[in-house]
């Protein structure tokens, strides 16, 4: 018994390193947008592409806007396009890099479960771009509000072939793991790989997985896992 919880500690502490959260969503009575013109950084240029501003917008009819709560002050360099606000990070901080450098620690009680995970093929990525979104209006449920929401990243490589083997390395490798509690949908198209996931098991059901196969429906998409949703 003793084993198992220090297993799923440690689990909890790769998701929370992660950006994943891990625990109950709380309930809020009202949720704050941060003002865009208290950011630091704002770039103005197109940094994504076509496809993906046209998912965001997709996503933003049905209901949904960019979330700035999930904003902390750091080398995040912000980009405001049609009024959406998204965020260039660094590969390192992304969930397979950090997910991957905490598995891979001794440990007593907790095997290496990424030990196969090869990081190479991320490691070419030229540019991550993250969008947070969440809902506008929030589910009642037993008199709660909660907002469900969800992050995507647009990777954006070399070459085809460059995003292909790192969308197959991550297709091959234990989402449950790198994306603790909710796993990922991972697809892949001309130069750039997309990752769809959420801080909630819950948000990958609705709406991420509606999100996610109406982005492969529109792009006629072949390379792509559900990891199991």
């Amino acid at each position: 018994m003793k084993k198992t919880v220090i297993i799923l500690g440690v689990l909890a502490l790769i998701a929370g390193s992660c950006g994943q959260a891990t625990k109950k969503q709380t309930a809020t009575t009202e949720t704050q947008l941060l003002i865009a013109d208290t950011f630091p950084e704002i770039k103005s240029e197109l940094p994504i592409t076509q496809r993906f501003l046209s998912l965001i917008r997709h996503i933003d009819s049905l209901g949904y806007i960019f979330d700035t709560l999930r904003y902390m002050p750091r080398e995040d360099i912000l980009h405001k396009v049609d009024n959406y606000l998204l965020f260039e990070i660094e590969k390192e901080s992304t969930a397979p890099f950090c997910a991957k450098a905490i598995s891979a620690e001794p440990s007593e009680f907790l095997p290496d479960y990424l030990e196969d995970l090869d990081l190479k093929p991320l490691e070419k990525a030229q540019k991550v771009i993250s969008y947070y979104f969440r809902k506008k209006q929030p589910d009642v449920i037993d008199g709660q509000k909660w907002y469900p929401d969800g992050i995507i990243e647009e990777w954006t490589f070399a070459n085809e072939n460059d995003a292909q083997n790192a969308t197959k390395e991550l297709m091959n490798a234990d989402l449950g793991i790198i994306y603790f509690n909710t796993c990922a949908f991972v697809c892949c198209i001309n130069k750039q790989m997309y990752i769809f996931h959420s801080r909630a098991s819950a948000f990958m059901y609705k709406p991420q997985k509606s999100f996610f196969k109406w982005f492969l429906e529109q792009n006629k998409i072949e390379l792509y896992t559900l990891c199991g949703y």
